[in-house]
C-alpha cells in the first residue's frame, strides 16, 4: 500500500479492521480513478456492498471530490461505524449509507451506478461459520466451503443491474471457475491485478457486463 493512500480510522471488535485485503482493493480502486482523473472526469456515482469500517469509501472520497457514494453493509455497526469514518473527510450530502444486504435494497430500475465495489468474505470456512447469524465478524471473512458463497449472491444480484463497472476480490485457492462459468453469460471477468499476502494469493476482479 502506498503511504499516499492511507487513512486512519476508527475500529471496532465486531467489525473488520483495515488488512492487507482492504488496502490491496484500495490500491486497485486508485488506480482506476487516477486514470479518470487525468481525463477530468466529472461526478461519479459510485456503491460499496460490505463497507467493514469505511475505509476504502472515506479514502476515495477524500482522494476524489467528484465522487458520490452508496454504501451498504449487512450488519448496523458497521453502518454506525462507516458513518463516524467517512464524515470525517466526506461531506454528508456526498454519501448514504444503508443496512441491508448486498443490492437488496435498490430498484434495478433506477439505480444504475458507475462503479461497484466488494471487498466480500472470501475465506474457505465450514458451513458453519458461513451461516454464523450472531457473531458479525465471522461473517465479514466466512465464504462457506468453496471461498465463494458470498461472491456467488453478489454476482446473482449483480447481473439485475446496469452498471460501468465492477470490481471484487476473490483467492487464489477459492473455486472461481464455478462462479466465472455460472455468470459467464452475464459478465466479462478480467483479474487485474494480484497480491501475495502471507501464503495465499489475493486476486482482484473487475466485472463488466455482457451487452
Amino acid at each position: 500500500m502506498g503511504l499516499q493512500n492511507y487513512l486512519k480510522v476508527k475500529k471496532s471488535l465486531e467489525v473488520y479492521s483495515p488488512q492487507e485485503d482492504t488496502w490491496f482493493l484500495t490500491d486497485t480502486l486508485v488506480k482506476y480513478f487516477n486514470k479518470l482523473d487525468r481525463l477530468n472526469f466529472e461526478k461519479l456515482h459510485v456503491c460499496e456492498i460490505g463497507l467493514g469500517s469505511g475505509y476504502i469509501s472515506a479514502l476515495l472520497g477524500k482522494k476524489y471530490p467528484n465522487i458520490n457514494f452508496v454504501g451498504v453493509d449487512i450488519y448496523f455497526g458497521a453502518v454506525e461505524l462507516s458513518y463516524k469514518n467517512m464524515i470525517r473527510w466526506i461531506q454528508l450530502n456526498r454519501f448514504s449509507l444503508i443496512c441491508s444486504n448486498l443490492l437488496n435494497p435498490f430498484n434495478p430500475e433506477t439505480f444504475q451506478p458507475d462503479v461497484i465495489y466488494f471487498n466480500p468474505p472470501y475465506v474457505r470456512t465450514s458451513n458453519d461459520e458461513y451461516k454464523n447469524e450472531t457473531t458479525p465478524i465471522i461473517r465479514a471473512w466466512a465464504g462457506g466451503p468453496s471461498g465463494t458463497a458470498v461472491i456467488h449472491k453478489f454476482l446473482e444480484n449483480l447481473k439485475e443491474f446496469n452498471f460501468k463497472i465492477g470490481f471484487f476480490l476473490s483467492s487464489q485457492f477459492n473455486d472461481n471457475e464455478k462462479f466465472e462459468k455460472n455468470f459467464r453469460k452475464n459478465f466479462k471477468f478480467e483479474i487485474i491485478e494480484e497480491k501475495k499476502v502471507e501464503d495465499e494469493n489475493l486476486l482482484c476482479y473487475q466485472v463488466l457486463l455482457r451487452k
